[in-house]
């Protein structure tokens, strides 16, 4: 028990002094003998005297003694009787402790250590504060018999124990913060002694010895004796009860020898070690004798203790050695100069000191360069003299890289004779290398002869030439030719003659006509000569049949010439030949003789009488003279008023003569006799000739050409009247009218006509838009229209627009109902849900859910892209189709759990959601299977459920409906119960013990058979309507008080109304509520209110008629939710806005 003062622990002590009397005397030689209880199976009674510390005098801690009861059997074993027995004790110094121990199990044990009727007992007891154990002693061995109550005689001194203290047994304990050494095989004895809060030693209690670390430093559990087993650290602890004591061991190795060798190098140095005892001198590559009488302990040898960590130091001598590195056990070091190694085992170290050579590297030639060493100390450019120093034996690369475009040469001194530029040296002794560089040599290019050609030079690896040299027709290039390489570069000249020209051969470095190759290690020159060819070309002059004549010159020359009549004697073709340059322009020029015309050339492209040719290769050129034709020309006569035909005899003439000053001609060889003959057209007369046919009557005149000739003619028409032609389009469509007389309407859409004049008209929709018939001076619908121009006419065309529309259709979808209406449009789906809209209407469309279970869950088709809105857009373009997804809103099922009986428990849920006490109530998703767990509290055990199930197993409840469920836990004596609440109604308050203050801390558990009392508080205005569960019987009283003997559940209500009204609804809809109360119809107004309980939480929806396009909400309700959730917590006002198409 909790001990808050002096009077109560007095209080409690007599209390339980009363209850259990103690006897006096001795028993056995550790009692008194006592009054023997008749009945022999009653439990044995010890009165029991404890002296206890200061902490229990006026102190508030729990201070409790716990007695456990062992029995001796025959073979030495000790067995419990029966379980620990714990006491509370008072606030006085000494105090009697009364104990009842029943020795049946003992006294049935044929195997108990014979003592007669008697059993022989230890106690061992054990004083706690605050569950916290402070000390322990044992009382015993003790011979108790069954009935009988005696009294142990001397009182048991208890303390409260605050440290446990280990020093060695031979010695002091090492300073803090360090650890005592032991080598590794050796035994360590150590003390424990136990002190109390007051200082004080502890004596006559056993402590408990473990190593944290058994493996390096085993101690023995009961003496405390410890045997060093591995190197490494542990720490020793003695423990009693709760307070403990250690001491921290080092377990080092046993002492271990060094030595130092040299494992090569001519080089000289020094080993030394830290902590000191190595000071191993080595004088070129051999290691010095220790000091007489020091061998195996100085020099290069010493033993150092098991746990020391030893770093060697190599010091080679400066600027003759370099430390080349550590072996054998300090191998793996590699180039570091110091070595640590533990002292553990015995070490062998072997160290190099290397001697140090000298290389010298000179840099020269005409190029720029450098020569670079590996390992890095040579960096050397042209004209430096360098040199680096390197520990003997390295073998040392050097490369030489010429600076572009500079190239390396070769090596001298002792890389002589390596052409590459990579040269190693094994560096046993001091050395001399140098290096050449030449920068780039010019290789040069002379052309020379009459013809033209092109020289390149081109180096290894290049894709194109690095030069390029031309010779044009004998004239070389200006300036010098050629090109700048690297010393050593193989170059190749290829010559390439011009397609006139010929190579005749290379000079110079260079022989032949095949490709030169040049290996450029001095500067260089090669000739190269190229000469024109000669062609032939072959000149035909040639007459035709009828004769002709001209001559031809070449470049301004004459070349050839045909002369002379046609005759039998004279030639029709003179053929000339000259020699030009191969390629060069030749300039032919065509001279016609008097008389003659130049017709054309043939192998020469031309179309006047030069032609330029540049001849490769032997060409042929002809060209053709002919005799100068004479013209005959036809005229209209003035006076003309007819049209008709003048054709000739040869052929060559058909001249169309329409009105006055038309004219056409015609070409013929000279002394051609031509026939003219005139043809009048329907409607006219030949009127006669003029010109070189004056006088001639007839319609047919006869001429011979001698020179160019005239002629006129004259076709009349007789005199007749002309009447006008307008022509116009209509309707409301689009066309275009056209005629042969120039009529395009729009645009031209009258003529004037002579009489007698048929006129075809042609109409022609345009896209879009169709014919619909003439009218006026044409009937009928076919697309062409002959008028007969007897008089003035007028035509018109009429033209309709082609009207087009386009279907949308919608489709209601999913497990709820609904509407879709349009704008514009006749769609009020289901029913019409189909309509027909011109191209390009913009039409909207609306969903409205049928009912407050049913949601709007998307659209579908060429709605997609508006998602949930309850509107979507469409525009025209086409037949579109769309689905309007409406969803059935599933509501949550509750289920209640509650508690019986006379125990104490819990019950939790899966899925989450129930956790009892406190979540007593949670919602679950319809057809879902919810697994109820009964856990008992302490003292209680699980008797069964009831409700929506039964039995002691685990409950598994389908929610198909909502459910309850009880959990009965009954009592096995002792423990807690627990109290549940639910409050009912916005700011009701339930408080009581154990920080209930519900709602929010709404369960708690209690002692059985507490008495707990719950108060309740509403809101203003508010009536209580009552308590329920465990407080039904308080009826409507503001405090409750109910004793706990079982779980509990209690609820309290409070009631009061709030008043909801609707405002108006505007449109065409109604809208109704969950809970049921408003019932509105549209047509604007106020309709019936409804009142509900504080807190209520009611569910508006509105139900849009066939005719609204849109919704929404206003006052205490916002948005275009088809439903709204209002909380009553005063009065409210809500107004639902249906909106008409």
């Amino acid at each position: 028990m909790r001990v808050p003062n002096a009077f109560t622990v007095r209080t409690a002590l007599a209390a339980l002094s009363a209850v259990l009397a103690v006897g006096c005397g001795r028993l056995d030689d550790a009692l008194s003998p006592g009054r023997r209880d008749p009945d022999a199976q009653t439990p044995a009674r010890i009165g029991l005297t404890a002296q206890l510390p200061s902490f229990a005098r006026g102190s508030a801690a729990v201070v409790r003694l716990r007695v456990q009861a062992t029995y001796r059997r025959a073979d030495g074993t000790s067995v419990t009787l029966g379980g620990p027995q714990t006491l509370s004790l008072g606030d006085v110094a000494t105090q009697q402790v009364p104990l009842s121990i029943d020795l049946a199990p003992c006294l049935a044990d044929p195997q108990r250590e014979s003592a007669g009727s008697a059993c022989v007992v230890t106690l061992n007891l054990t004083l706690l504060a605050d569950d916290r154990e402070v000390d322990a002693q044992t009382v015993g061995p003790l011979r108790l018999q069954a009935g009988a109550t005696s009294t142990v005689p001397d009182p048991v001194q208890l303390f409260e124990v605050a440290t446990v203290t280990v020093t060695p047994a031979d010695g002091a304990a090492p300073p803090a913060g360090t650890r005592l050494r032991l080598e590794l095989g050796n035994t360590l004895a150590l003390n424990a002694a136990i002190v109390s809060t007051t200082g004080q030693t502890v004596t006559g209690r056993t402590v408990t010895w473990q190593s944290d670390a058994p493996s390096v430093a085993r101690v023995d559990p009961a003496t405390g004796m410890v045997t060093a087993l591995t190197a490494g650290r542990a720490r020793v602890t003695a423990s009693f009860g709760a307070a403990s004591g250690g001491l921290d061991l080092a377990v080092a190795p046993r002492p271990s020898p060094f030595a130092v060798t040299v494992g090569g190098g001519h080089g000289s140095g020094t080993v030394r070690s830290s902590p000191a005892g190595i000071d191993c001198r080595v004088l070129n590559g051999q290691a010095q004798p220790a000091p007489s009488g020091q061998e195996g302990q100085g020099g290069c040898a010493f033993t150092f203790p098991g746990d020391a960590q030893v770093t060697l130091t190599a010091t080679p001598d400066a600027g003759t050695t370099q430390f080349a590195g550590w072996g054998d056990a300090c191998a793996s070091v590699g180039a570091a100069t110091t070595c640590v190694l533990d002292a553990s085992t015995p070490r062998a170290v072997s160290v190099q000191f290397a001697a140090v050579r000298k290389l010298a590297v000179g840099v020269r030639g005409t190029g720029a360069g450098i020569v670079k060493s590996a390992p890095l100390g040579i960096e050397c450019k042209t004209g430096d003299a360098c040199g680096a120093s390197y520990v003997e034996g390295t073998k040392i690369r050097l490369t030489a890289v010429a600076t572009a475009p500079d190239a390396f040469v070769g090596w001298t001194g002792v890389c002589e004779g390596t052409s590459e530029p990579i040269c190693d040296v094994g560096l046993d002794v001091d050395a001399v290398v140098g290096a050449d560089f030449s920068a780039p040599l010019g290789v040069s290019i002379l052309l020379t002869g009459n013809g033209g050609g092109t020289i390149a030079l081109a180096t290894p690896g290049s894709s194109t030439p690095v030069a390029t040299c031309t010779l044009a027709r004998g004239v070389p290039p200006a300036g010098a030719c050629g090109a700048t390489v690297p010393f050593g570069t193989i170059v190749t000249l290829t010559a390439t003659a011009n397609p006139t020209s010929i190579f005749a051969g290379w000079t110079g470095l260079c022989s032949g006509t095949g490709a030169c190759r040049v290996n450029v290690n001095q500067i260089s020159a090669v000739g190269a000569v190229f000469t024109q060819r000669v062609v032939t070309l072959t000149l035909n002059l040639q007459r035709a049949a009828t004769g002709g004549a001209g001559t031809v010159t070449a470049n301004g020359a004459p070349a050839c010439a045909l002369t002379g009549p046609v005759s039998p004697t004279s030639p029709d073709v003179t053929t000339c030949t000259i020699s030009v340059p191969a390629g060069d322009d030749v300039a032919l020029t065509a001279t016609p003789a008097a008389g003659s015309d130049f017709i054309a050339w043939n192998g020469c492209t031309a179309t006047g009488p030069t032609c330029t040719i540049a001849p490769l290769a032997d060409a042929v050129v002809t060209a053709s003279f002919a005799p100068t034709p004479l013209g005959v020309t036809i005229r209209a006569a003035l006076g003309t008023t007819g049209a008709g035909t003048v054709t000739s005899r040869p052929a060559g003439i058909v001249c169309g003569i329409g009105i006055a000053g038309s004219s056409c001609s015609g070409s013929f060889p000279s002394g051609t006799t031509v026939v003219l003959t005139a043809t009048p057209s329907a409607g006219s007369t030949f009127g006669g000739w003029g010109g070189a046919c004056a006088g001639t009557t007839g319609q047919n005149c006869t001429v011979t050409l001698t020179a160019g000739t005239s002629v006129s003619v004259q076709f009349t028409l007789p005199t007749v009247p002309t009447f006008a032609l307008s022509v116009s389009t209509g309707g409301t469509g689009d066309g275009t009218v056209t005629s042969p007389v120039g009529i395009s309407c729009p645009g031209t859409c009258s003529t004037t006509l002579g009489a007698g004049t048929v006129v075809t008209l042609t109409a022609a929709a345009s896209q879009g838009s169709t014919f619909g018939g003439w009218g006026g001076a044409c009937s009928g619908t076919a697309p062409t229209c002959a008028v007969t121009m007897d008089a003035v006419k007028s035509v018109t065309a009429s033209f309709s627009r082609i009207v087009t529309t386009f279907p949308l259709g919608v489709t209601i979808a999913g497990t709820g109902t609904g509407a879709v209406s349009s704008s514009p449009g006749s769609i009020d789906c289901p029913g019409s849900c189909t309509s027909s809209y011109a191209p390009g209407t913009v039409v909207t469309l609306t969903a409205l859910p049928g009912g407050q279970n049913v949601t709007f869950g998307g659209w579908d088709g060429a709605c997609v892209g508006s998602g949930t809105s309850p509107t979507c857009t469409i525009t025209m373009d086409g037949p579109k189709s769309v689905t309007a997804l409406f969803s059935i809103v599933v509501q949550p099922l509750t289920l209640d759990v509650s508690f019986a009986g006379t125990g104490s428990g819990a019950v939790g849920s899966s899925p989450s959601g129930i956790d009892c006490p406190g979540a007593c109530t949670a919602s679950f998703a319809p057809a879902t299977s919810v697994t109820l767990t009964a856990t008992p509290g302490s003292g209680s055990t699980f008797t069964g459920w009831s409700g929506a199930c039964s039995g002691t197993g685990a409950c598994v409840v389908t929610m198909d409906a909502a459910k309850s469920v009880t959990a009965t836990f009954t009592s096995t004596g002792g423990g807690n119960v627990g109290l549940s609440l639910n409050v009912f109604g916005a700011g009701v308050t339930v408080t009581g013990p154990n920080g209930i203050n519900c709602p929010g801390a709404c369960g708690a558990s209690f002692p059985i058979g507490t008495q707990v009392t719950l108060t309740v508080t509403g809101p203003a205005g508010a009536t209580f309507a009552g308590w329920g569960g465990a407080c039904a019987s308080s009826g409507t009283a503001p405090t409750c008080t109910l004793s706990m003997g079982a779980p509990q559940s209690v609820t309290a209500t409070f009631t009061t109304t709030l008043t909801l009204t609707m405002v108006g609804v505007q449109g065409s809809g109604t809208v109704t509520s969950s809970p049921a109360g408003i019932n509105c119809a549209a047509g604007g107004g106020a309709c019936p209110p409804a009142d509900y309980p504080v807190g209520t939480v009611v569910t508006l929806t509105a139900v849009p008629g066939p005719t609204t396009t849109s919704f929404n909400w206003s006052g205490a309700c916002t948005g275009s939710a088809l439903t709204c959730t209002v909380t009553m917590s005063q009065a409210t006002s809500v107004t639902a806005q249906f909106r008409k198409r």
